[in-house]
């Protein structure tokens, strides 16, 4: 394991929502850029205090789960195609498990247990009451020259009841026409608005955005083939434009309030 001061700088760069490709690419293989990818379902998994699990699932095995870094910081920072830790960082650890997916394994890292089996991720998450600070991990899969990286955030607040943002519906199919659809934004505990930080439409990400939307505000912005609109916090209009690549298309934003998010993801069809 090494040292604070080793890694600290590493940590505080911690991506959170995305997949890193290095070194995938080849002028001599147009076909397939990356020949040696994992194809993991999700990069991006948050758990509250209380707990709890998820599931991912991989396109290929033989990959090695190659680095973990565990940083503890004060909150996060949405920033261009990243999200980083933010304020004071308290600790950071960096682990080298280099345990190869050609069979079912599972690894320990703090509240976190990261575990492998026929092509399916589990990543569990135990109860916390240690500190009053976030832990941001980063499990780095390798397989040849191809690097993908899962992100998960382990924050210090249990889940309200009702939650305090929640969209509805917060997943979308969109038809390959595209269209203009709806998403009902409901806030609890006296909270009038939400801000937007960060759009992603396909591959590319719109970040740094510092939208604020509270009762009177008007916004609008296009992102490509996405077009989004609010006229106050209660309601967001999603237009999206006709689907003419031949292939499936994505989209994913999250309205947040304080510490807490409402994400919405549409799947666009392809003609």
């Amino acid at each position: 394991m090494k040292t604070l001061n080793q890694i600290a700088a590493v940590a505080l760069a911690a991506v959170v929502v995305g997949t890193t490709f290095v070194g995938c690419s080849s002028d001599d293989d147009p076909v397939d850029p990356y020949p040696n990818h994992v194809g993991v379902s999700d990069n991006y998994v948050w758990f509250l205090s209380n707990g709890g699990e998820e599931e991912l699932t991989t396109e290929a095995d033989g990959w090695t789960l190659s680095e973990v870094v565990m940083t503890v910081s004060d909150d996060v920072y949405f920033g261009d195609d990243q999200v980083s830790a933010s304020g004071t960082v308290h600790d950071a650890r960096f682990y080298e498990p280099e345990i190869k997916a050609d069979k079912p394994f599972e690894y320990k890292v703090n509240k976190l247990t990261f575990s492998y089996a026929d092509k399916k991720i589990r990543i569990k998450a135990d109860k916390r009451d240690d500190s009053d600070y976030l832990f941001i991990y980063e499990f780095v899969l390798k397989k040849g020259d191809c690097i993908e990286t899962i992100y998960c955030l382990h924050d210090v607040e249990g889940l309200p009841d009702p939650p305090v943002i929640v969209a509805t519906p917060g997943e979308l199919a969109i038809p390959a026409e595209g269209g203009t659809f709806i998403s009902n934004i409901t806030l609890n505990y006296n909270h009038t608005g939400w801000w937007l930080n960060t759009v992603r439409v396909g591959e590319k990400y719109f970040a740094e955005l510092g939208v604020s939307v509270d009762q009177g505000d008007k916004w609008s912005q296009d992102f490509d083939w996405l077009s989004l609109e609010a006229d106050g916090p209660e309601i967001i209009r999603i237009t999206v434009k006709p689907n003419e690549t031949g292939v499936e298309r994505d989209f994913w934003f999250a309205p947040r309030m304080g510490n807490y998010f409402a994400p919405i993801t549409g799947t666009q069809a392809a003609k």
